[in-house]
C-alpha cells in the first residue's frame, strides 16, 4: 500500500509539472496573484479579479477580447483557489492551500514540493478512510 501510495504521488508531481510547463505563463503586469487574492472569497472574486484584469474597452477587436476573456477565466480560477484556501479554518491547511494556490499562479521556486505536499495529504487521507 505505502509503495502504491508513494507511486501514485510522483506520477500526480509529474503530471502537474507537465500541465504547468505546457499553461501559458501568467502576465508580468498583473499583480502577484497571492498579494492580489490574499483575502478572497467566494463572494468577492468577481471583483477582484477584474481589479487584476481590467476592464475591456467595448471598442476592442477580437483578439483582445478573446485574450481578456482567457486571462479573466485564468484569474477566475486562481482567485477561486485562493478564496477556497482563505475559507479554511485549520492555519496549517491554509498555508499548505495558499502555497499550492501561489503555485498553480507561477509565483514560487518550490512548486513542486508544494504541490507533493497538498497532493501526498490528499492521497494519503484518502488512504485512510478506505482502511
Amino acid at each position: 500500500m505505502k509503495s502504491f501510495l508513494a507511486s501514485a504521488i510522483v506520477a500526480v508531481v509529474f503530471a502537474n509539472e507537465e500541465a504547468a510547463a505546457e499553461e501559458p505563463a501568467r502576465d508580468a503586469s498583473y499583480a502577484a496573484a497571492s498579494t492580489a487574492y490574499a483575502a478572497s472569497t467566494s463572494d468577492t472574486c468577481e471583483a477582484d479579479v477584474e481589479g487584476v484584469v481590467g476592464n475591456l474597452d467595448r471598442r476592442a477587436d477580437q483578439p483582445t477580447k478573446d485574450a481578456h476573456a482567457a486571462a479573466t477565466s485564468s484569474e477566475t480560477e486562481i482567485c477561486t483557489c485562493f478564496a477556497s484556501a482563505n475559507a479554511d479554518e485549520d492555519e496549517a491547511s491554509k498555508a499548505t492551500a495558499t502555497a499550492a494556490c501561489a503555485c498553480s499562479a507561477g509565483e514560487t521556486e518550490s512548486c513542486t514540493g508544494a504541490t507533493a505536499i497538498a497532493t501526498g495529504a490528499a492521497l494519503f487521507a484518502i488512504a485512510a478512510l478506505l482502511q
